[in-house]
């Protein structure tokens, strides 16, 4: 393993040439907040001589907050000051100002994604590991199975209005808070400190101004780190199951539904079904991943609760009968078939949860 510098500045710069090493070629946006993350990205972005790439800044205003307008006059600052191109997007009213995090973050990445993907670019967002190490434990503490331990990809593809996505890469994710604010001592690097940070209202800052720190300091020395390090695990398993998804569905015969399925409702055509004797032969723990696939094709999200409720359904009840798995999600028993069918359309996004941590990416 090629050993990594232990200067800050190179150690930031090398992990991002790493990072990018296969789209240091195209153009790339960063999602500049004007926080210290975001800000030492664009400054090793800019000012790295092994990076050479056409560069964009994206700021997008909430309107969240009352210094938010000063904000965005401190990033057009900066940008100008970094000879960096700037896109700005923002609410446009107060009927418009977004009410929860969730939704504030819906309407940033469709602007980042706009911006990015009017550009053929790839989208940077500046998380990192503690941002990481705080995803994990959060949804750890909510009883999340191993896909919610994966926490923060360091890539997606992000939708944007259903064509071809814009591809995400978090060039920081192995690198700590600390790495980054060494860099910005060393290299001078301006940002502005977000407020929302210190405030307890938040599950996130309750992980980490209080939890994380303790945890560190009488528990598990490095725990930011080990939680990391976790979610790359957990990444690893979750890969590995898809693999043998790919076996396990058609020995199955997970296929699209048809009328005969359902009789002539409406929304026959709109199903998934396998066999109900394989489904149950294969067990609990990869019967509910087949589930879940298949609810998800509708939109989704199967909680652990649902996902069993709705396997000992299929073990225990009698042809003709259904539940119901949640918005318009339906679980039918037909003869031989377990069919899932919805009668409303699929959302883009299925996931519901707590803002910026179930979120987090």
């Amino acid at each position: 393993m090629k050993r990594l510098p232990s200067d800050p500045v190179a150690l930031v710069r090398a992990t991002i040439v790493a990072e990018l090493d296969d789209v240091r070629d195209g153009p790339v946006v960063v999602a500049l907040s004007g926080g210290l993350d975001s800000c030492v990205l664009l400054h090793a972005l800019r000012f790295s001589t092994a990076v050479e790439t056409a560069l964009v800044a994206a700021h997008f205003d909430h309107g969240m907050r009352s210094g938010s307008r000063s904000d965005a006059a401190w990033v057009r600052g900066v940008c100008k000051a970094w000879s960096v191109d700037l896109a700005e997007g923002g609410v446009t009213g107060s009927a418009t100002v977004p009410t929860s995090e969730d939704e504030a973050r819906d309407l940033r990445y469709a602007f980042l994604g706009d911006v990015a993907e009017q550009r053929g670019a790839v989208l940077l967002t500046a998380h990192h590991a503690d941002d990481q190490a705080e995803t994990v434990l959060f949804r750890a503490l909510r009883g999340t199975g191993i896909e919610g331990l994966a926490g923060i990809p360091r890539r997606r593809v992000l939708d944007v209005d259903g064509d071809v996505g814009v591809t995400v890469v978090r060039p920081l994710l192995s690198l700590t808070r600390d790495d980054l604010e060494a860099y910005a001592r060393q290299c001078v690097v301006p940002y502005r400190p977000d407020p929302s940070n210190e405030s307890a209202s938040f599950a996130r800052n309750v992980l980490r101004r209080t939890i994380l720190p303790l945890a560190e300091e009488k528990v598990a020395p490095g725990a930011r780190r080990s939680l990391a390090r976790l979610a790359d695990i957990a990444r690893e398993e979750e890969a590995a199951w898809a693999a043998a998804m790919r076996f396990v569905l058609p020995a199955l015969d997970v296929r699209p539904g048809t009328e005969g399925d359902l009789g002539r409702r409406p929304d026959a055509k709109r199903c998934l079904s396998c066999r109900r004797d394989a489904l149950v032969e294969v067990g609990p723990a990869l019967a509910a991943r087949v589930l879940r696939r298949m609810a998800g094709e509708h939109g989704l999200n199967l909680d652990r609760d649902t996902t069993r409720r709705g396997f000992a359904f299929v073990q225990n009840s009698q042809s003709g009968r259904y539940i119901e798995l949640g918005r318009g999600v339906q679980l039918h028993l037909k003869e031989d078939r377990v069919i899932i069918v919805s009668s409303e359309k699929p959302e883009t996004d299925p996931m519901r949860g707590s803002a910026s941590l179930d979120r987090a990416e």
